[in-house]
């Protein structure tokens, strides 16, 4: 992808219609960012993607490891590339 482009899988609408099934695993979601948020299928936790690596929080707090076949049903993703600014008024 781009340098600073930005991916969402799923929408909010269909989480409030109640379409839980994962249509996207982890692995396939990873092509897209390798930084983001999200919830797994039947919205058990919240899912974490940081450094290429996918985490689901549970009720606990807890961040376990996920596997690649982890079906995904909501996310957004981008591919970590922070820039250091140095003059913020040449925003």
């Amino acid at each position: 992808m781009e340098k600073n482009s930005f991916f969402q899988q799923g929408t909010m609408q269909m989480l409030s219609e109640g379409l839980l099934d994962g249509t996207i695993t982890l692995k396939e979601l990873m092509i897209h960012g390798d930084t983001g948020i999200g919830t797994g299928e039947g919205i058990d936790g919240e899912l974490i993607i940081l450094n290429g690596k996918g985490f689901k929080v549970n009720h606990k707090g807890e961040g376990i490891p996920l596997e690649n076949a982890f079906k995904i049903t909501f996310a957004d993703v981008h591919f970590e590339n922070y820039e250091k600014i140095d003059n913020v008024s040449s925003i």
